[in-house]
């Protein structure tokens, strides 16, 4: 250890020098002259494309399974044609699929899941109510009928959302209508919709963003939510004849058409903000009836016999080597606090307690850091940048289930003496629900956390700052995983608390700057977000398919309550010297959560004004929880947005690092000590220094694997695994904790069926899974407590292990508390 010491200067030399290279992408920062502007503005790129090989207008052209389809249109001698027309992906030509009878010219086509259904427009015997289904199966063409409109559009603009596909359109009485139909349930007929609050003019166009609709034309605009009903919208600077649309992104819907000065033009709407750009850009000829299609990667437009593929290119920022100097030289900081703390593992106490020594005010910050992860750094401006204030909710329920934490989860886990969760379940159960605890836990932390929380972030910064995705996994992972495993859970608590205050810093200072630079008067400010419903906070809604104030006030008192199953806040609360400081310590995790939390959704309220005044600097082919990160690179001087991306580094490592040394943890306590109990303690630290890199390793290696890998969604997935297998969790000890009667068996197959239950949830309905963990936790708990009651067990002492009981545990003492984790008995 002291030759470690003596040479770790020498080590974080070597290391660093490694890192330069792979941090650095070839040609970075040498665009520009410091100091010197950047185009903050997107940027295009149209390439040529495939056009059908007969000239046709007013076309209906959709896509189904990765195949571009064409229906109907008219031929330049007003002929309407019945041919359809498919272009497979990667192929150069359209080739003719088949024909329709009675074919339209000027219906819309809508894409969705089922086919593509082409509707209204105008056929042979004029103005048409015919709804059509196209399918490919086999390679052979395939037509259904659907329920005809009940009135004749022509003209009409459509959009699908999930199963339910609205049409609309002025009508023969010159009405502009809409109609919705749930393809789930297509024989109950189209449903009509209220109107909009204005009148879009010629040329409509009907669009689907996320969950709103958008209705635009030549004198209006407005948007639709089933929930809240229709928004007026500012009405477009200028509209072209045979408008068409193409959604594009997360927030972009982009207007192509004929112009009266027959320009290359577009128009965009950023539909978060409400508001239109004009783009000096679009394909190189003049258009006359074209026909858009938001198509993998880009936008394909087509306008009979040409048609081009239009690239959205990301918007430059500022982002250079200034910035990267500050991101190096944090690294060195975690790598150093490692370092610092190597010496001081001499034991399994030490490494995976910091030997009971940490001050309140530090497991404080550590609970906080861990808690606040890269993705809510970027989600929680995201959301109220995009949606409203909703989840703010969240961090004033936590504050009402505090003394949950305060008054009873504390004190138990410090009475009972626990190294882990686990160790609880099984005096109270036995070995099986230790095991299953256990399992679960660490599934969930490696399988699923720490891949999403290295992965979505690395997605931003690579979007910001070149550097390739599998890189800023590794350097994250390598880091991390090298800081644990020096300084076990001491460093990563002080690396915590410096990452905490890093967050906090860069999330006032940002806040502060965007509100320096906002140039609204409070009067239009406050009018703006009302307009937006910006400022909804408690949406009290009887609706299970939302996050409503019910299911968020719920599910946090039930995520309070589940801090008993996991092992980081069972770690903080075993590591400072007594109850008084544990019980400050979880106070000041809530007291420096919540004004951040408030700050954050702040700050996404403030993004929303800011570039609602400047939506030609918006990036389309950002995400939406990008918008932090990419205010930052875009607007903050060299060097300062360094030290805001260190910041979401700073969020994700403190997570990271308190999952490795959590599973570790659990490794050591649950599964090797627990078969080897005569193990020494210096095997038993040096197994964990082992445990801790394989892990670290484990962790982003999924990581690394889940960016090359083509699902839709990573951090759906990672939602999606943890509520299957871990909601019944607080259920399980629950059981334990509130009831004399249940045994083993009955507990486990209890939270079988809290699995099954939430498995349901997620696949045959709409709920939301904001409610998954209270069915998790009423179905393990109710039918875990029936199974004990119906199946025999063998009696045990469960005495000190309910709520009932908790007195007859022997009280807490130093002795006790120190115990904790060298593998001696402590109960």
């Amino acid at each position: 250890m002291a030759r470690l010491k003596v040479n770790s200067r020498r080590y974080l030399c070597w290391l660093l020098l490694a890192l330069g290279p792979v941090l650095v992408p070839a040609g970075w920062g040498m665009d520009d002259d410091a100091g010197a502007s950047v185009d903050r503005a997107a940027r295009f790129a149209f390439h040529p494309a495939p056009g059908l090989p007969v000239d046709l207008t007013e076309i209906a052209l959709g896509a189904h399974s990765g195949i571009r389809i064409v229906a109907g249109g008219r031929h330049p001698d007003g002929g309407i044609s019945e041919a359809v027309y498919v272009l497979r992906d990667g192929a150069s030509a359209w080739e003719l699929a088949g024909s329709l009878a009675d074919p339209p010219a000027g219906a819309v086509a809508v894409s969705t899941g089922q086919g593509l259904i082409v509707a209204g427009g105008r056929t042979a015997e004029g103005p048409s109510r015919q709804v059509r289904l196209l399918s490919r199966a086999d390679a052979a063409l395939t037509v259904a009928a659907l329920p005809d409109l009940p009135e004749a559009v022509e003209h009409p603009g459509g959009v699908a959302q999930g199963p339910v596909v609205t049409l609309g359109g002025r009508t023969d009485t010159g009405e502009v209508r809409f109609w919705a139909l749930d393809l789930r349930f297509a024989e109950r007929g189209w449903e009509v919709l209220p109107p909009a609050p204005v009148d879009p003019g010629e040329a409509l166009v009907l669009m689907a963003s996320q969950e709103r609709l958008y209705l635009a034309g030549s004198d209006g605009a407005a948007d639709y939510l089933t929930r809240d009903g229709w928004r007026r919208l500012a009405a477009p600077p200028d509209w072209p004849r045979a408008a068409t649309a193409a959604a594009f992104g997360h927030a972009h819907i982009f207007i192509f058409g004929a112009w009266a000065d027959e320009a290359p033009r577009m128009l965009a709407l950023h539909t978060y903000t409400g508001t239109w750009v004009e783009l000096d850009e679009g394909p190189d000829w003049p258009l006359r009836s074209p026909a858009a299609l938001g198509f993998g990667p880009g936008v394909y437009v087509l306008d009979g016999i040409r048609a081009t593929t239009m690239e959205v290119l990301p918007a430059r920022t500022g982002y250079g080597l200034f910035d990267h100097a500050m991101v190096f030289l944090y690294l060195g900081g975690m790598i150093m606090v490692g370092f610092h703390f190597v010496r001081r593992q001499k034991n399994t106490n030490s490494f995976f307690r910091a030997s009971n020594t940490i001050p309140w005010w530090a497991a404080g910050m550590s609970l906080f850091a861990t808690g606040a992860s890269a993705i809510s750094l970027m989600s929680m401006p995201g959301k109220s940048f995009s949606t409203d204030l909703t989840y703010l909710g969240i961090s004033l329920y936590a504050v009402m289930a505090l003394p949950i934490a305060l008054f009873i989860l504390a004190p138990l886990v410090r009475k009972l003496a626990i190294a882990t969760p686990g160790q609880y379940l099984e005096r109270r159960f036995g070995l099986a629900a230790r095991m299953l605890a256990a399992s679960i836990y660490c599934f969930t932390q490696v399988g699923a956390r720490m891949g999403a929380v290295m992965l979505l972030p690395s997605i931003a910064i690579s979007a910001i700052t070149g550097i390739e995705i599998w890189i800023c996994i590794l350097v994250m992972g390598v880091v991390t995983t090298i800081y644990t495993y020096l300084g076990g859970l001491a460093a990563v608590i002080w690396t915590d608390t410096i990452q905490g205050g890093v967050m906090v810093l860069s999330v006032v200072g940002c806040l502060a700057l965007a509100l320096y630079w906002l140039d609204a008067p409070a009067a239009d400010t406050w009018e703006t977000l009302r307009h937006f419903d910006k400022l909804v906070v408690f949406d009290l809604r009887w609706d299970l398919t939302y996050p409503t104030a019910y299911l968020l006030f719920i599910t946090t008192v039930l995520g309070t309550l589940g801090g008993i199953s996991d092992q980081n806040f069972v770690q903080r609360v075993q590591c400072t010297p007594d109850l008084r400081q544990t019980k400050l310590a979880v106070a000041t995790q809530l007291a420096v959560a919540v004004p951040i939390n408030i700050l954050l959704f702040s700050l996404g309220l403030v993004l929303f004004l800011f570039y609602r005044q400047r939506p030609e600097q918006l990036d389309p082919t950002m995400q939406t929880d990008g918008i932090f990160p990419f205010f930052v690179a875009q607007q903050l001087p060299p060097g300062v947005s360094g030290l805001v991306i260190a910041a979401l580094l700073a969020a994700t490592m403190s997570t990271i690092s308190s999952s490795i040394c959590g599973v570790a943890n659990v490794g050591m306590e649950d599964f090797a000590r627990r078969f080897r109990p005569k193990m020494t303690d210096q095997t038993a630290t040096r197994l964990g220094r082992i445990l801790t890199a394989v892990i670290g390793i484990v962790g982003t290696g999924t990581a690394l694997y889940l960016s090359q890998s083509e699902l839709p969604s990573i951090w759906d997935l990672a939602q999606m695994v943890t509520n299957l297998i871990s909601n019944g969790i607080v259920g399980f000890f629950a059981l334990g904790l509130l009831t004399k009667r249940a045994h083993e068996w009955g507990a486990i197959l209890g939270v079988a069926c809290g699995m099954v239950s939430v498995y349901y949830l997620q696949n045959y309905t709409d709920i939301s899974f904001w409610a998954f963990t209270f069915v998790g936790t009423v179905v393990t708990f109710s039918t875990g407590y029936l199974f004990s009651l119906l199946l025999p067990s063998q009696p045990r002492n469960i005495s000190g292990l309910t709520v009932y009981t908790l007195r007859e545990a022997r009280p807490e003492s130093e002795e006790q508390i120190a115990i904790v984790g060298t593998g001696r008995n402590a109960g």
